[in-house]
């Protein structure tokens, strides 16, 4: 009878110490095998974008400085509302006008989400003048304007008409720059 219970008795511990001590290790051993998974995936993505930040470096630094001073102009990452200005007023003198009443205002329209955004989106800048031409005189001013390196919208034209044949325009203009 021993003969027969002792065996018994020893698979039943086995089976036992199996349940009760082997399986929540094994347990365990699987929960961290998923999360072996889960890192190595967190690992695959991390030399994924590493590899592209690598690739954006070497595109940016083929870029020369002279493309690079370019681009800062078309798009500035501050306001430079003196160097606007002067822009601007260059551009008018180079045709012989005058640029008066200038004004620069900035977009007072700040929000929450934009604090919690992650893409830089441009803001805009709106300046407004008036110039005494004729009305050739001015559409040589905006095509300049156009055509210059900065990024300029305009927004409104307005004008008084004299007998004279230069006439007044006020000119209001919206340009735009990366808010970092």
């Amino acid at each position: 009878m021993i003969r027969l219970f002792l065996p018994l008795l020893l698979i039943g511990g086995a089976i036992a110490g199996f349940f009760y001590l082997t399986d929540p290790w094994m347990q365990e051993v699987n929960t961290l095998k998923l999360r072996r998974d889960e890192l190595q995936e967190v690992l695959d993505t991390a030399k994924q974008s590493r590899e592209i930040y690598d690739a954006l470096l070497a595109d940016y630094n083929n870029i020369s400085s002279d493309q690079k001073t370019r681009l800062k102009k078309l798009l500035p990452d501050h306001i430079d509302n003196v160097r606007l200005i002067i822009e601007i007023n260059s551009i008018a003198r180079g045709l012989g006008l005058v640029v008066k009443n200038i004004s620069v205002r900035t977009s007072e329209q700040e929000s929450a989400v934009a604090d919690e955004r992650t893409v830089t989106v441009p803001e805009p800048l709106g300046v407004s003048f008036a110039v005494t031409a004729s009305y050739d005189q001015l559409k040589i001013l905006l095509n300049e304007l156009a055509n210059s390196l900065r990024v300029v919208d305009v927004v409104s034209l307005g004008f008084t008409a004299a007998n004279e044949s230069p006439s007044t325009y006020n000119v209001e203009l919206q340009t735009y720059w990366l808010k970092t």
